[in-house]
This record gives C-alpha cells, sequence and structure tokens, in this order.
C-alpha cells in the first residue's frame, strides 16, 4: 500500500509540473494543436490514440494526457521506467522505484485512479514502450481489474 500512496503522489506532482508549465497555445482544448509523440493504447476495450498534451520523458519517466473520446482527457504515467532494452515485469507488491503504470482520471466512468497490478513494460528503443497484458486495478479497494496494452513513443512524432 506505501508503494501505491508513493506512485500516486508521483502521478498528482508529475501532473501539476506539467498542468503548470504549459503555454496557452498549449492548451488541450485547443484542437488545432499537433502534439509530440504518440501512442496506441486499450484500456478495457476501448482503443486511445489521440493526445491532448506532448508525450514527456523525465527523469521520473513518462507521461502524458490523452482524449477520452468524452470531451474530456486522463493522464498515463510510467514512473521508473526500465532501460532501454530492459523489460519491468508489474507487480501491486513492487518495491519501492519499481516501475508501474498509472492512468489518472478516468478512462473508467466513476473511477479515478487505475494502478498496474500485473503485466510488463518493455523499453523497446531510445523513444518506444510496449505495454503488454497490463492488469490495472481501480475502485473501491483497488478490487476491480481493467486490461491495458498498446504502445507509446516519446515525442518524436506529431499527432493529433
Amino acid at each position: 500500500m506505501k508503494n501505491l500512496k508513493i506512485a500516486f503522489a508521483l502521478l498528482v506532482s508529475v501532473s501539476l509540473l506539467f498542468s503548470a508549465c504549459k503555454k496557452s497555445e498549449d492548451s488541450p482544448a485547443d484542437p488545432g494543436v499537433t502534439y509530440k509523440g504518440s501512442f496506441d493504447v486499450s484500456i478495457n476495450g476501448v482503443s486511445y490514440s489521440t493526445l491532448k498534451s506532448d508525450i514527456y520523458e523525465v527523469e521520473e519517466g513518462v507521461t502524458f494526457y490523452a482524449d477520452d473520446k468524452k470531451g474530456g482527457q486522463f493522464q498515463i504515467a510510467i514512473p521508473n521506467v526500465p532501460a532501454v532494452g530492459a523489460t519491468a515485469t508489474l507487480s501491486l507488491d513492487a518495491p519501492n522505484g519499481a516501475t508501474t503504470v498509472m492512468v489518472a482520471s478516468g478512462p473508467i466512468e466513476g473511477i479515478v485512479t487505475l494502478v498496474a497490478g500485473a503485466g510488463t513494460v518493455y523499453h523497446e528503443s531510445a523513444d518506444k514502450y510496449v505495454l503488454e497484458n497490463i492488469v490495472l486495478f481501480g475502485g473501491v479497494g483497488f478490487a476491480e481489474e481493467f486490461p491495458m496494452s498498446g504502445t507509446i513513443t516519446v515525442g518524436t512524432e506529431g499527432s493529433k
């Protein structure tokens, strides 16, 4: 549970960092903006590929905002990414500093935070991550399970 609290604190702090640093012309509400990076992720059987921010890779990990297909956005964050060529195995019981995947503010109706408890993150190349067989936990007591998979490419190409 301590790991969940630390991971959630990182998600919130990274979220605040990037939302506070945005210029007004980079607002996620502006549909004409082209963002750096690309992704194609499926969460609970729904595919998402439209960005609402650049995909950032910082020392703490990778984070970005995605269009939720309902007029809003949600955030995906991967703290403590593995080294290039390495695979991280995800677990709710992972030690401090381990890789995890978190989804905040959606896209599952009524669930604010989702945390990965199973699956892998493969750091395929300097800018590409592959998410495989991930199980996100959320809801009351993190008891509900939602599948996730896909790819994330950091800031090399534009996507609307």
